[in-house]
């Protein structure tokens, strides 16, 4: 969570699959609103948005691309 705060804007970051779920529940108990459904699948994306104080304040699941 330290890292995701430190990061520059338009970062990018990949992870596991069984780290993602347990940083958004993180994140959302900071706080941080979920704007769509969860999306665990692989290749999916999550797209965080910061405030002026560097909070992340909501965040958007994008489904994996159809391949």
């Amino acid at each position: 969570l330290d890292l995701l705060t430190e990061l520059d804007d338009g970062a990018v970051m990949s992870s596991h699959g069984d780290v993602i779920p347990a940083t958004m529940a993180a994140l959302e108990r900071r706080g941080t609103k979920i704007r769509t459904q969860p999306d665990w699948r692989k290749a999916s994306v999550w797209v965080l948005k910061r405030n002026k104080n560097g909070e992340i304040v909501h965040a958007t699941a994008w489904p994996p691309p159809n391949v």
